[in-house]
Formats: structure tokens, sequence, C-alpha cells
């Protein structure tokens, strides 16, 4: 295959999920990624100083110096595409809407690795959604991208279980290497045509809509193994949350209690269990704080915040309320 001039594509992502199909693709002698579409900069700190995504980051680290980085891809960059000699394009979590121009421009010549067994999870936070729902397995899927979202026919997939520790942030680590791993099995099948394309059992499609801030407070009056689960899958963010004193309380890390009978304890009560471990009864089986963060401080293991924290034994953890004198 070197003998073959590599094809020129498009290559569109911007966290760190992108990185490794990225880095694949630009080490490939298959393709030749003449054009890197991302989102823009930000800007953090008092300075305001300029924080490149992690794709842009290694784009130019790799020597890649197309970089688009437009708020919105509106039909007037295909034009981009097209003075390039793009007619390929590879999405790996973009972060943009893809109007319906651009999917039409590239057609079947646009494949997307989504971090679903689709069509289970379409959307914007489908690892996340997997450890809510409690699947015992997720994976990655190869697509064509089509207008619908997440829509589009299915080329390939690989799965993975996911273990009782996991988190987003671990899950999608995971998925990240198979969905890399994925890309490089069936680039050559792409390119020259020999993927079968499947379309989809609409019929068993969910959507994972997008995590927002708020959906991660902890609603005590759920069972134990629902609170588990809202903790791992909003971890590393936006991070579980209740309340103490007015005050937020993050929420780490913590495990569901299955052998204790604490069925007469009021939910979000903080008790401590009889090997002197730190526990919130809840709505059904309770569960054990490990490690937790009191707004403006640092974090530290449930034991030692208890140990230090007046009163945090005994007390009632649920939402704010301003109220309270």
């Amino acid at each position: 295959m070197s003998s073959i001039s590599p094809v020129p594509i498009a290559f569109f992502g911007t966290p760190e999920f992108s990185v490794r199909p990225l880095v694949a693709l630009a080490e490939s002698e298959l393709v030749d990624v003449k054009m890197v579409v991302t989102q823009p900069d930000r800007q953090s700190g008092r300075g305001q100083r300029v924080i490149f995504n992690p794709v842009k980051a290694t784009a130019l680290e790799l020597g890649i110096t197309n970089i688009a980085q437009p708020h919105q891809i509106d039909d007037s960059f295909i034009t981009e595409f097209a003075k390039a000699g793009i007619d390929r394009g590879i999405v790996v979590a973009a972060g943009h809407i893809f109007p319906r121009k651009l999917c039409d421009y590239f057609g079947y010549k646009l494949i997307n690795i989504h971090a679903s067994l689709l069509p289970r999870h379409r959307g914007a936070s489908p690892i996340s959604e997997a450890i809510l729902a409690g699947d015992s397995a997720t994976g990655v899927t190869l697509m064509e991208i089509q207008f619908e979202l997440d829509a589009g026919p299915i080329l390939a997939q690989l799965s993975v279980d996911i273990q009782a520790e996991d988190t987003t942030g671990s899950l999608s680590d995971k998925l990240s290497d198979i969905g890399t791993q994925l890309l490089k099995e069936n680039l050559a099948k792409w390119l020259n045509g020999d993927l079968v394309a499947t379309q989809q059992h609409e019929p068993s499609a969910t959507y994972a809509p997008k995590v927002q801030a708020k959906d991660a407070e902890i609603n005590w009056n759920h069972d134990g193994s629902v609170i588990e689960r809202v903790v791992r899958a909003y971890s590393p963010w936006p991070t579980a949350y209740t309340f103490f004193n007015q005050k937020r309380l993050r929420l780490h890390r913590s495990i569901q209690i299955d052998n204790e009978n604490v069925d007469s304890l009021s939910p979000g009560l903080v008790y401590r269990t009889q090997t002197g471990s730190i526990a919130v009864a809840t709505g059904g089986s309770p569960v054990q704080l490990l490690d937790v963060q009191l707004e403006g401080k640092k974090m530290m293991a449930a034991e030692d915040f208890a140990n230090g924290m007046q009163h945090f034994i005994g007390s009632v953890l649920g939402t704010y309320s301003p109220d309270v004198s």
C-alpha cells in the first residue's frame, strides 16, 4: 500500500477521547490528514490565558497546521474542503452539529466513531449514560454519518465490559483505545469500499442527552445502587454533589452497601457503620462515602472528613435551603 498515494481526509474532533484516533491517522500511510476541524480555543484563569483543546494541541505536535476552529459549521464551510481537495472525513467527538449540506457533500465518505453500541445511547453523553443505566457492557461503533442524530448505518463495532469501579473518565480511556483499534482495523476496507453498512434497528434506539451540571445532584431518596452509579457517571465532570451545612459537598467516590439494615433511617442521614466507615442512608440500600470534598476545601477520605468536621455524623445531607437560619 505504500506505493499508493494517501487519501486526503479531514478529521473532526475536540476532547482527549479524539486524540488517539488522530495520532493513528497521522501515522497511517493510507491517509493524509489535510485539515483538522475542532472547537474554538478557550480562555481560562484571571489572565484569560488561551487554552488549546487536546486535538488542536496534538495536531500542532504532529505538524498539522491547517486547523479550522469554527463556532459552528455552516454551509459555506463546504468550500474549505473543496479547496483542499478533501471529500472524506472522519469524526471522533467533534462537538459540532453538521448541517445537511455538509452531510450531503461527503455522503457515505463521512464516518464517525461513536462511544456506544448503537442504536443504544445515541447523543452527546453515551459513556455516562451507559453507567447511569447500569449497562454491563458498552463499546464503540464505526458508522456512516447522516443528518439524523447518530442514526447512520453501522460499519463495525467492538464491545467492552463495564467494570464495577469504572467512571466516565476510566471508561472513556478504554473506549478511545478500542475506537482507535476499530478504526485501524477497518480503515483500508473503508477506503476501498469493502465495508458493508447495516441499518440501525430504530425501535431499540435510546438517547443520551448532554450532561448538565445540575444533573449531578444526589437524590438520597433513590436506592444506593442508583446513587453509586451517579457518582461514577459524573466523574470526573461535573462531579456528584449534595449539601452539608449549606455548602456543596462533592462525592468523588462511593460504594453501595448491601448488608446494612437501615430502613428506619431517613434518606440523607450520615452515620458510622459498625466497622467505622462513613455511610449515608438512602431510599433503599445505603451508600458508603470514600472520598469527599467540601466547597473551598481539598478532597479527602470520608473518615478523615468526619473526624475533623463536627456534627457531620448525624447530619442530613440534601438540597441547599437558603432560607434556613
